[in-house]
C-alpha cells in the first residue's frame, strides 16, 4: 500500500490507516481534477483528525493540503471554513489558539481567501481579548482592509469595520480610531437592516467627539441615534435609550458653540419636535430662550438644580458635568449678549451686569471672546466702562450705498463739467471782444 502520511515513529493504527486511504484519494482526485471528490475529501481528513482528538496533525495536515500544487480553490475554502468551526469547539484554550494560528497562516496572502482570513483574524482577536491581550489583539486587525474585499457582504463589512473602531477605541487610540471610522460611509447605514450597527457606529462616534470635544458633533449623533429608534419598530423596546438620546442632543446642543449649523438644528428641533418637547419642560424653556430674543437672569445655583437629573450633568461617560455645567452658562450668556446687542447701540457694562447677573469681569471676558471669533460686532470704550455695538450692514444695504455713491460721483463730474464749459465760453467773448 502506498503511504502518503508521516508516521512519525508511531506505528499503523485504524486512525492513520485511513487517513493514509483518504490522502490517496486526495492524490487521485486531484490529478483528475474532481471537485467534487476533493472538496469531500479535504473536509473528512480534517474532520477525522478533530474527532480523534488529534490536533497536532490536524493542524499540520491543513498546511499541507493547502500548499498542494494544483489542489481547488473551492476545496481549500471549505477546509478552512470546516477548520474555523472546529476550533469554535475546542474546549482547551491553548488548542483553540494554535489552531487559529494556523488557519491565519494558511489564509494570509491569498486573495480567494481574503473573507476568511479576516474572519480567522477577529475570532483570533475575541480569543486573545478573553485573555486581556489587548495590545496584541489591535495588532493583528488594525491592519486588516475589509473594505476592499469584494466577495464580503456590505452587512459584514462595516460590522468588521466597528469592531476595528471599538479595540481602538479600548485601546484609547483615538487617532487610529477616526481614521478606521472613515471607511465607513454614512449613506450605506441607511439601507434596511443596518439600523442596530448604525447605533453602535454613532455611539462609538459619540466616545470620539467626547474626546475631542466637539459638542456640536456629539448633538448630531445623539440626534441620529434617537432618529433610528423611533423610525425602527424591532428598536422600540428601548424607549429609555430613545428618550435619553433626545435629551442628550438637545444639551449638547446648547453646550455647542455659535454657529449657523446650531441655529438650524435648534430651528428643526423646535418645527419637528415639538411634541416631545412638551414632555421636556426644562429642555423646552432653554430652547426657547435660545432661539427667542428675551433676556435670561442667570442663576447657577437654580440652573444645576433643574439640570442635574440629566445625564451630561449626573453621569461620568458623557464628558467632565462640571464642564458641561460650564459650557452650558458660558452658552447663555452669549445668548445673553447677542440679545442685547439687538436692543442697544450702547450700553454701559455695569447695566450688562446687572441684566444678566454676571460679574463685570466675567462681561468684559465673553464680549471679548465673542468678538474675536466674530459673534459680536462691539467696542469697549474702559474708561468709560460703555460697550458700543456696530452693527453689520446687510448686503443690500452696502450695494444700495455703493449705488447711491456712484450716482452722487457722476452728478458731481456732470457739475464739474458744466463748469468748465462756462469758463470756456466765457474766455471765449471776452477775446472776441477785445
Amino acid at each position: 500500500m502506498e503511504v502518503l502520511i508521516d508516521l512519525k515513529g508511531e506505528d499503523w493504527t485504524p486512525f492513520l490507516q485511513e487517513i493514509n486511504k483518504l490522502f490517496i484519494e486526495e492524490k487521485a482526485a486531484r490529478h483528475e481534477n474532481d471537485i467534487v471528490k476533493m472538496r469531500a475529501v479535504l473536509s473528512s481528513i480534517i474532520q477525522k483528525c478533530f474527532d480523534q482528538g488529534d490536533f497536532k496533525r490536524m493542524r499540520e495536515y491543513l498546511i499541507i493540503l493547502a500548499k498542494r500544487r494544483g489542489q481547488n480553490k473551492s476545496a481549500i475554502i471549505d477546509m478552512v471554513n470546516l477548520g474555523m468551526k472546529l476550533a469554535e469547539s475546542h474546549s482547551a484554550f491553548d488548542d483553540k489558539l494554535a489552531t487559529l494560528q494556523t488557519l491565519k497562516n494558511v489564509t494570509d496572502g491569498k486573495l480567494f481567501l481574503e473573507v476568511e482570513y479576516a474572519r480567522v483574524c477577529k475570532m483570533y482577536c475575541m480569543l486573545l481579548l478573553s485573555e486581556n491581550k489587548l495590545e496584541e489583539a489591535t495588532g493583528i486587525i488594525q491592519d486588516v482592509q475589509v473594505e476592499t474585499f469584494g466577495s464580503m457582504d456590505k452587512k459584514e463589512k462595516v460590522a468588521y469595520v466597528l469592531f476595528q473602531m471599538e479595540l481602538m477605541y479600548k485601546k484609547l487610540d483615538y487617532v487610529r480610531m477616526y481614521i478606521i471610522s472613515k471607511k465607513i460611509e454614512p449613506k450605506n447605514l441607511k439601507d434596511k437592516g443596518f439600523e442596530d450597527i448604525k447605533v453602535q457606529y454613532y455611539k462609538l462616534m459619540i466616545e470620539y467627539y467626547l474626546h475631542e470635544k466637539k459638542n456640536l458633533e456629539i448633538g448630531q449623533a445623539f440626534k441620529i441615534i434617537h432618529d433610528t429608534l423611533s423610525e425602527t419598530e424591532e428598536l422600540e423596546a428601548q424607549l429609555h435609550e430613545k428618550d435619553t438620546s433626545l435629551q442628550n442632543f438637545i444639551w449638547f446642543l446648547f453646550f455647542s458653540e455659535m454657529s449657523p449649523e446650531r441655529s438650524t438644528l435648534m430651528t428643526i428641533l423646535n418645527d419637528e419636535y415639538q411634541e416631545k418637547l412638551e414632555k421636556e419642560p426644562v429642555l423646552k424653556k432653554y430652547l426657547d430662550f435660545f432661539l427667542g430674543s428675551e433676556i435670561m437672569s442667570i442663576n447657577q445655583e437654580t440652573i444645576l438644580q433643574e439640570v442635574q437629573q440629566f445625564q451630561p450633568f449626573s453621569t461620568s461617560n458623557l464628558g467632565n458635568s462640571r464642564e458641561n455645567i460650564k459650557n452650558f452658562v458660558l452658552q447663555l450668556i452669549q445668548t445673553n449678549l447677542k440679545v442685547i446687542e439687538s436692543y442697544y447701540l450702547q450700553i454701559r457694562m455695569e447695566r450688562i451686569s446687572e441684566l444678566i447677573n454676571i460679574p463685570l469681569d466675567e462681561v468684559e471676558k465673553q464680549i471679548s471672546e465673542m468678538v474675536y471669533t466674530g459673534n459680536l460686532k462691539a467696542k469697549i470704550d474702559r474708561p468709560a466702562g460703555i460697550v458700543e455695538f456696530r452693527f453689520e450692514k446687510k448686503p443690500a444695504g452696502i450695494m444700495n450705498e455703493f449705488g447711491f455713491d456712484v450716482k452722487k460721483l457722476l452728478g458731481l463730474v456732470d457739475d464739474t463739467c458744466h463748469l468748465i464749459n462756462r469758463e470756456h465760453i466765457v474766455y471765449a467773448t471776452n477775446q472776441k471782444m477785445v
